[in-house]
C-alpha cells in the first residue's frame, strides 16, 4: 500500500545522512538534531515562508526533535513510531504560540502583507532550503564550499517539499539565498522595488505542471536592522496588488480603516477592544485578530507588559482564544 507523501518526506529527511558523509560539511552540522524540512502543517496554507535552515532550540520556544528524545544514537535508528511523532510535532509547531524568536520579525513582515497570514492560524507555514541545524549559523559560515555542499545535499528534499505545497500557495522568500533558490529553479521576477535598503520582488514560478506566485526580499527579516519589517511587508503588498499575477488574499480587512472604525471610541483594556472587534466581524478569528494586531501596531491599544515576547499577531490569537475559552464574548 502506498504511503502518504508527507510520511515519505518525513522519513526521507529525518533519516537522511547525505550531508554527514562529507567530512567538510559534517563539521558544521549538529547531528544530534533531527533534520526538519517544515514548521507547521502544509495542508491548509495560503502562503509559505522560505529560509535557509533551522536554528538551534531555545528554552523559551517550541523545540525541534532531537535523537535523544527517542533514545536513538543515529538517524537511521528512527522507527515508524518515532517518525509519526516527529510528523505530528512538526505539524503542530505553532499551536501553542511559542515559536522560535527567529519568527518574530518574519511574522511582522508577513502579516503586513496580509493580516490574516499568521503561523498560528495555519494559513502560513515555513520551509527551509537546508534541513540540518548548523553551528555556527548559516550567515557565519565563511566557507562557501560548505554552503554549496549542504544545499546540494538537500536539493532533492527541498524540491520534494515544494511538491507538497497547495497549488494556490504564495511562496515568500526570506532573504537573498532563499529568493535565488526559487529563481534558479525557474522563478521569473515580474516586478521589483526598493524599500529603504531592501530590494523586494514578486514573480511567478513554474514548477513541473503547476504555477506559483512568489515574493521575496534580499535580506532576512531578522537582519533588516535599519528597515522596519512591517514597511518591507507593506512594500511587498503594494507590489502584489499592482504587479502580481494574483492579488494578495487580504479578505475583508484589506481596506479596513481603523481610524474610521474606532473613531471616538475609548477602550479600557485589550479585552474591550477584542470584544468590540468580535461584535463587528463575528467569530472570524483571522479577521478579528488581524484587525487587533493592526490596531496594536498603530498604537491604538497597548500592552502593559510583554513577558513572553509575543508579536502583535501572537498576542491577538492568544487573547481571542482566551475569550472563547472563558466565554467573555
Amino acid at each position: 500500500m502506498l504511503q502518504d507523501p508527507l510520511d515519505i518526506q518525513t522519513s526521507n529527511v529525518s533519516k537522511c545522512v547525505k550531508c554527514l558523509q562529507s567530512s567538510v560539511a559534517a563539521a558544521y552540522i549538529l547531528a544530534t538534531y533531527i533534520p526538519a524540512f517544515r514548521f507547521g502543517s502544509l495542508s491548509t496554507i495560503q502562503a509559505v515562508t522560505v529560509s535557509i535552515n533551522p536554528a538551534e532550540n531555545q528554552d523559551t520556544s517550541c523545540r525541534l526533535p532531537l535523537l535523544s528524545d527517542y533514545k536513538r544514537n543515529v538517524r537511521s535508528e528512527l522507527n515508524d513510531l518515532d517518525l509519526a511523532d516527529i510528523k505530528l510535532r512538526n505539524d503542530r509547531y505553532y499551536v501553542n504560540c511559542n515559536k522560535h524568536s527567529y519568527f518574530r520579525s518574519l511574522s511582522s513582515l508577513v502579516t503586513a502583507i496580509n493580516p490574516g497570514w499568521t503561523y498560528e492560524s495555519q494559513k502560513v507555514s515555513h520551509i527551509d532550503v537546508v534541513a540540518c541545524v548548523t553551528r555556527p549559523v548559516w550567515s557565519s559560515i565563511d566557507d562557501q564550499r560548505v554552503k554549496n555542499l549542504l544545499m546540494e545535499s538537500c536539493h532533492e528534499h527541498f524540491t520534494n517539499t515544494l511538491r507538497l505545497l497547495p497549488s494556490a500557495c504564495w511562496i515568500l522568500c526570506n532573504g537573498g539565498t532563499a529568493l535565488n533558490t526559487i529563481i534558479n529553479l525557474g522563478g521569473n521576477i515580474t516586478a521589483s522595488a526598493t524599500v529603504g535598503k531592501c530590494q523586494i520582488s514578486i514573480g511567478t514560478f513554474a514548477f513541473e505542471k503547476r504555477k506559483f506566485d512568489f515574493a521575496g526580499w534580499n535580506r532576512p527579516a531578522h537582519k533588516l536592522y535599519s528597515d522596519n519589517p512591517v514597511d518591507i511587508g507593506l512594500g511587498v503588498k503594494r507590489l502584489m496588488g499592482g504587479g502580481g499575477s494574483a492579488p494578495v488574499r487580504t479578505g475583508n480587512i484589506a481596506n479596513l480603516s481603523l481610524d474610521e472604525l474606532l473613531r471616538g471610541l475609548v477602550f479600557k483594556n485589550q479585552r474591550d477592544l477584542m470584544r468590540f472587534l468580535v461584535s463587528k466581524f463575528g467569530r472570524d478569528e483571522d479577521l478579528v485578530c488581524g484587525a487587533y494586531a493592526l490596531a496594536e501596531r498603530q498604537g491604538k491599544i497597548s500592552r502593559h507588559q510583554n513577558k513572553y515576547n509575543l508579536s502583535s499577531e501572537q498576542y491577538a490569537h492568544a487573547l481571542y482564544r482566551d475569550g472563547v475559552r472563558k466565554l467573555w464574548f
